[in-house]
């Protein structure tokens, strides 16, 4: 088993100094004020991070995800009918974009994640590719 190289058990119950329990490291001082990093919403990831494995994978993903959304919406709005198709396209466009939006906007929240401008606007393009897959499936069906 590996013992830890620093560990600080926050045990103390009070005071403004957190002991470190292995006495390799520093204590911690809690100042009076504690200042909140400010998280950036939707905001655009540096060039040099987009070019990346990790990023164009991510990408990817990001694209590739909401491609089933905008295949099962579409098909969605030709069920339920009555709706013409350039309604039902831009229904399918907004509902992807407000989907992609609520996460993006819940990530700020979570301190593992990013709200990317980026993830938005990759989502919504997924939808798009989802809805267009499903009218070429829908019409390829219909000519035979």
């Amino acid at each position: 088993m590996v013992s830890p190289r620093l560990l600080y058990a926050f045990d103390e119950g009070g005071g403004t100094v957190v002991h470190e329990k292995t006495g390799a490291g520093p204590d911690l001082e809690v100042p009076a004020i504690m200042n909140v990093l400010k998280k950036k919403v939707l905001s655009f990831p540096r060039w040099n991070n987009i070019v990346n494995t990790n990023m164009i994978e991510d990408m990817a993903m990001n694209l590739i995800g909401f491609i089933p959304l905008g295949a099962i919406l579409m098909a969605t709005m030709s069920l339920l009918g009555g709706i013409g198709r350039g309604y039902s396209r831009l229904i399918v466009v907004i509902i992807a974009f407000v989907f992609s939006l609520s996460i993006e906007i819940a990530q700020v929240w979570i301190p593992s994640r990013d709200s990317s401008l980026m993830d938005l606007m990759l989502n919504t393009l997924g939808g798009v590719l989802g809805m267009l897959l499903f009218e070429k499936i829908r019409m390829k069906k219909t000519a035979t």
